[in-house]
């Protein structure tokens, strides 16, 4: 329509065009136009149909809701068979936030598995107990003499409630595909409602020559 435009403007300054053809053309071209990109209006208008189908059949059952009010307030929570982001600076809270959002989804009663590639086990289960307890993780790491008599209280009690919380960790895949198995193996069973992972740039890429951005792209495609 653009290019059109601008030769229908082009014709429209020279002096020897005739005012009148002009005019005939630019009609005869649109209804051609018109004609042509039915079927591209038409594809569009398919799609938005099942766009619409699909956010009315995601009803408030299906979607979950992970504890963000961004999200869950936005959204209604997390929708089934999605892959969703949660992305920032080093340092801005990204683990603790995934650590909030595991906890709150355990305590809804869906089985989380959190495939931790930067912290250890030991160091993961710290977090989720700090997030129970609201005690710092730092406090934590620490050690027990900076824990006040209120803290290590909460800090026993959110013991016993980690316990009970359908929460799983596994910190040892080498890469993408062995993560794919093991989520894979865990959801046979079904034992994965939401997975976790923190944080996928650290996947190893089967291709040394792979950048992060293509190890990103390949490894969601993969969790997809």
């Amino acid at each position: 329509v653009m290019l059109y435009g601008y030769t229908l403007t082009k014709r429209c300054i020279e002096p020897d065009n005739d005012p009148f053809q002009i005019l005939d053309n630019a009609i005869a071209a649109m209804q051609d136009f018109a004609v042509r990109i039915a079927p591209v209006r038409d594809s569009v208008t398919e799609h938005a149909i099942e766009l619409i189908k699909k956010m009315l059949d995601d009803t408030p059952s299906k979607l979950i809701k992970c504890g963000l009010e961004v999200i869950d307030n936005n959204r209604g929570g997390l929708a089934p068979n999605e892959l969703t982001y949660l992305g920032g600076r080093p340092a801005q809270g990204k683990t603790a936030s995934m650590v909030h959002m595991a906890v709150y989804m355990a305590r809804n009663g869906h089985n989380v598995l959190i495939m931790s590639l930067e912290l250890s086990t030991r160091e993961m289960t710290a977090r989720i107990l700090g997030n129970i307890a609201r005690v710092p993780y730092k406090a934590i790491q620490d050690g027990t003499n900076t824990l006040t008599e209120k803290e290590w209280e909460r800090l026993g009690q959110a013991v016993e409630e980690l316990k009970t919380l359908p929460i799983k960790i596994v910190d040892r895949v080498a890469n993408i595909n062995e993560l794919c198995a093991e989520v894979s193996k865990r959801h046979a069973r079904k034992e994965v409602d939401v997975l976790l992972v923190d944080y996928l740039q650290l996947i190893n890429s089967e291709n040394e020559r792979h950048n992060k951005h293509q190890v990103v792209a390949g490894s969601s495609t993969k969790l997809m």
